[in-house]
């Protein structure tokens, strides 16, 4: 079973999230209801900015901001590199 991030994002402003999390971070979202499903996995493409009094983000593949009390933080494997050698 995945674990969710520890880290609330729907807490940060949207400055504080961009501080920690830059352009291309992988993230979980649900653009509908918040764990409705499964979500869909994405890199961020924009900075978050306040749409009213909401921080949002842009996700790849789709239009629009995404709250950020509707994104996770998704861990990311480190990329292994095979050296080309038989074993």
């Amino acid at each position: 079973m995945r674990q969710r991030a520890n880290v609330r994002l729907g807490e940060l402003t949207a400055e504080q999230f961009n501080r920690t999390y830059p352009v291309g971070t992988v993230v979980r979202y649900w653009p509908g209801i918040k764990y409705g499903g499964s979500g869909a996995v994405a890199r961020t493409r924009t900075p978050a900015w306040l749409v009213g009094a909401t921080p949002c983000v842009s996700v790849e593949g789709y239009p629009g901001g995404i709250a950020l009390t509707h994104v996770d933080i998704e861990p990311v494997e480190p990329e292994t590199h095979d050296s080309g050698e038989e074993r």
